[in-house]
């Protein structure tokens, strides 16, 4: 994304069309030894058949009603209206979408056109992007960010194939963000090559009205950033809480993730003193010095500019910025690069070493487990068992019979016997454990490692009885303590249930998950990515592809205590089933504070599902 005034579209026939070459009934020839389609229309047809998506006629595709007050389509009404005046009398219609593809408006065409259009649920509120009906002029426009034309049997669609498509990308013109497409559809048989001017026209309209229309705001944030980045061949970005521009050196450099560490140095920016230094590490695991300054007008702040440099955050003495990053052994989803997580990893590298007890605790679904596998592939022969001891059994087995069974394991050659729900276990059965713990054996194999929960079971804090026994001790935080790494957990998480998935979260959505609270931890994380995989398994996941619970939240920056207190606030409303006066009761505040509160977070409870 980078800031920009609008522009004619460079380059107009980027996707220049071989009229000479193009068969009679618009199929390409795909036949053993054949050209095939064109370079980018494979692409996109591979695209589609990762996707699952089946070139028959579908049942019913996705339909959502259109909000008339839509600002794309509010912008673009004037200019839809020309377009339809131009071609008025031919068989051609005009269509808007929106960044996903979903139609909002047709117009023109004639009234045989249009009514095979309509059957086919070529018409507003229906959803035509890529991953839902293959190949075609808008779906295949908005994945490929430019010009694209798609000649009839070019559509993966077989029921698209008398078509021929030509859609345009609109992009924000303070932003550069993309916000829909401009397609202009006709018979495969009425194609003309005066159809890409035609689009393309429209659209630098409708930039220029976007422009025109963008909030007072939003360009005094524009002026401030170009300020800042015509002096400069540094990445800078600029952020408030609806718009972020980046020059193309920051568009290179930063991800969705990275976006949402932006906006949380600008919200303290902004409500700080007016400027902020810090020392980051990008979601590559790249260091970067980040200077934040609040962009202010005579009477008002109208956003943040950040400039970045390459920093030295973190590193060991004598170590250089090219070394990799300390890490765990892959396939067990142990990934993060925040500063919570690197204290866990420089523990268990430590620890493995040494062979002495360790115990590991934290909240549920923390991954207190796949830290102690890790621990046993780091620690222990590559052969060697590793044997878990759920106590968590103990009262179904009985706790003579369990703690005999771990006597005897304890006794084996070699491996790692790993303890695990270590405070499932009642007063008298910790204190026989301990007693097991005190005798003596041989030091080494096998490694003892136990998990444990503080604060739970049916001894609350019994298992400190026992904490003598295990001379290290290494505690994995919360989800909600490292929410700089929730991108990079959620993407393994992924490639783990789905191999080659190439799904990532959107800045919107990540900020979304960013708000929540976690309180089931990576267990609640993967719950989701398991859903997630399957409508999802390829490009961008956005925010209205979240479950409806998750959406409650605004793109407006939140610090991280902010992002607890909202999480407080949804949980007490969960449990009061909605109810304001009994989640306001729970939590000590009045109706009005709470009331107050729900607006400063920005939660939407309209959004909200109890």
């Amino acid at each position: 994304m980078t800031g920009r005034r609008p522009s004619r579209l460079t380059d107009p026939m980027a996707d220049r069309v071989p009229w000479e070459a193009a068969p009679e009934d618009g199929r390409p020839d795909l036949r053993p030894g054949s050209a095939g389609p064109r370079p980018r229309i494979a692409v996109s047809w591979s695209r589609s058949r990762l996707s699952g998506v089946s070139p028959c006629p579908p049942g019913d595709l996705p339909f959502q009603e259109i909000d008339p007050e839509d600002r794309l389509l509010r912008a673009a009404r004037p200019v839809l209206g020309r377009l339809a005046a131009a071609v008025a009398g031919t068989r051609m219609t005009i269509i808007l979408a929106d960044r996903r593809g979903r139609l909002l408006d047709r117009k023109a065409g004639d009234r045989s056109l249009n009514a095979r259009l309509d059957r086919l649920s070529v018409a507003p509120g229906f959803l035509y992007a890529e991953d839902t009906v293959g190949t075609n002029g808008v779906g295949t426009a908005a994945e490929d960010r430019r010009p694209t034309w798609v000649l009839g049997g070019e559509h993966y669609a077989e029921w698209l194939r008398w078509l021929t498509c030509v859609g345009v990308p609109i992009t924000n013109p303070i932003t550069g963000r993309l916000e829909g497409i401009l397609d202009a559809t006709c018979r495969f048989e009425d194609t003309s090559p005066l159809m890409l001017p035609l689009v393309l026209e429209g659209v630098h309209d409708i930039e220029r009205r976007l422009y025109e229309d963008a909030s007072e705001r939003d360009r005094a944030l524009l002026e401030h950033f170009l300020t800042v980045a015509r002096r400069t061949n540094r990445p800078v970005v600029a952020v408030n809480e609806q718009t972020i521009i980046a020059n193309v050196p920051a568009a290179r450099l930063l991800g969705p993730e990275d976006h949402a560490l932006l906006w949380e140095q600008a919200a303290e920016t902004l409500t700080g003193r007016g400027e902020t230094r810090r020392q980051l590490r990008l979601a590559r695991g790249l260091p970067v010095s980040a200077r934040c300054r609040a962009a202010a007008d005579a009477d008002r702040r109208v956003g943040a500019v950040i400039e970045l440099a390459p920093g030295r955050p973190g590193f060991p003495r004598g170590a250089s910025p090219g070394e990799r990053r300390p890490s765990l052994p892959s396939g067990l989803g142990l990934v993060g690069r925040s500063g919570a997580w690197r204290r866990v990893v420089e523990a268990v590298l430590r620890y493995a070493r040494f062979g002495e007890p360790v115990l590991v605790v934290g909240e549920p679904g923390t991954g207190k487990l796949a830290v102690a596998r890790a621990l046993h592939q780091l620690g222990a022969s590559p052969d060697a068992p590793f044997v878990i001891c759920d106590a968590a059994l103990a009262p179904v087995r009985g706790m003579r019979a369990w703690l005999g069974g771990l006597a005897a394991k304890l006794t084996a050659d070699e491996g790692t016997v790993v303890v695990r729900h270590l405070e499932a276990l009642d007063c008298r059965a910790m204190a026989g454990l301990r007693g097991l713990l005190e005798a003596e054996r041989p030091r080494g194999r096998p490694w003892l490692l136990a998990t444990a929960t503080p604060g739970a079971g049916p001894c609350p804090g019994g298992w400190q009885a026992v904490r003598d026994r295990f001379p290290a001790t290494i505690e994995v935080p919360p989800l909600r303590e490292r929410l700089d790494d929730l991108q990079e957990i959620a993407v393994a998480l992924m490639r783990r249930r789905r191999a080659g998935s190439t799904s990532r979260f959107s800045s919107e959505a990540l900020q979304a998950l960013m708000a929540h609270g976690w309180p089931g931890n990576l267990s609640e994380l993967e719950r989701l990515v398991a859903e997630l995989v399957v409508r999802h398994p390829y490009g961008e996941i956005r925010l209205e592809g979240l479950p409806v619970p998750l959406r409650g939240s605004t793109p407006r920056p939140l610090s991280r205590l902010q992002a607890l207190e909202r999480s407080a606030i949804l949980g007490a409303l969960e449990e009061a089933g909605g109810n304001r006066e009994k989640a306001a009761a729970a939590l000590g505040l009045s109706r009005a504070t709470l009331y107050r509160r729900l607006r400063q977070l920005g939660i939407q409870l309209e959004r909200v599902a109890y």
